[in-house]
């Protein structure tokens, strides 16, 4: 109530110092003047319109703005909350970016860790890293608790000998490996074979 009092006195305020104002202009004098010459009666007609005419005036000009301040109002709002679901979906892209980049990071040291091994193995068969090619085929099948992970290896220039050994110690090492498949060719004349094995390895799922 004390709110509205104080905007009713500031609204009083206002016309009154309209009014003043407009009362020294010289065109408002001229206007004055002439108005006292005419007839009362048209001069009481003259008063009765300007009595209603004003106030309405007066009306539609703070309907106006109070519509204006309301459409702003309504704007700012929903620049607000557009604002606020952009942040979310920022946070949420960051939280997304993080989320792969850790996936991401936990593969490439898984892959890492079974090419060493592999690696490993190989040079106890007496094939030497160079002569080993280790490729990720992908993901296998998945339980509750393990992942698969599949691996091409191939080993040029190597002797019977040696394949079998290196396929021997993968499936017998104390490591979840398993051959799915070997397959060998002739390269040369002179004994030299070209050995490739299919590999699944399984990794127990981390608790999340």
């Amino acid at each position: 109530m004390k709110r509205l009092s104080q905007i009713n006195e500031k609204i009083e305020q206002s016309i009154s110092q309209i009014i003043s104002k407009t009362s020294e202009q010289v065109w408002f004098q001229t206007l004055k003047s002439r108005f006292e010459e005419l007839d009362p009666k048209l001069q009481k007609n003259i008063q009765l319109i300007v009595t209603v005419a004003v106030p309405g005036i007066f009306i539609l000009f703070f309907l106006s703005w109070g519509i204006q301040v309301s459409s702003i109002q309504s704007q700012y709002h929903e620049r607000k909350n557009l604002l606020k679901e952009i942040n979310q979906a920022s946070l949420e892209m960051n939280s997304l970016r993080s989320s792969t980049s850790n996936a991401a990071t936990s593969a490439s040291t898984g892959s890492e860790k079974w090419s060493e091994f592999f690696k490993s193995s190989a040079q106890k068969s007496s094939i030497q890293d160079s002569q080993l090619k280790v490729t990720t085929i992908g993901q296998g099948k998945t339980s509750e608790e393990t992942e698969e992970s599949l691996y091409e290896l191939e080993a040029e220039k190597v002797n019977i000998k040696q394949i079998t050994q290196f396929a021997f110690l993968l499936e017998n090492s104390a490591e979840p490996v398993k051959v799915r498949n070997l397959f060998v060719q002739t390269l040369d004349n002179q004994g030299y074979l070209s050995g490739k094995l299919w590999i699944s390895v399984f990794d127990i799922k981390k608790n999340k």
